[in-house]
């Protein structure tokens, strides 16, 4: 029977937003995946599903998952959408 874990501070997400993007690896293999994508091999994981989880081109083998990380959070997608709000902005102002 599995030990049951705790870990104070930041932990994954409960719900995964859609705009963020993750990468899952396994092994040597590396695959991109949206937040919604992300949430689903979270969800069959907890589950204690083994086996492959299907996607658009691609499946990935849940027993072979070696890491799951965040490339863009939404804090990065926000600052993004910021600095194009400045940019048009900047544009209006200059008449470009």
């Amino acid at each position: 029977m599995q030990k049951e874990i705790t870990q104070r501070g930041a932990s994954m997400p409960q719900v995964f937003n859609p705009n963020e993007v993750w990468q899952v690896s396994t092994g040597k293999d590396k695959f991109i995946l949206n937040g919604s994508q992300a949430q689903l091999v979270k969800n069959a994981s907890i589950a204690g599903q083994r086996g492959l989880i299907f996607f658009d081109g691609f499946a990935i083998s849940l027993a072979h998952i070696v890491s799951m990380n965040r490339t863009k959070s939404v804090d990065d997608i926000s600052q993004r959408q910021k600095t194009i709000e400045k940019v048009d902005e900047m544009k209006k102002i200059l008449n470009v």
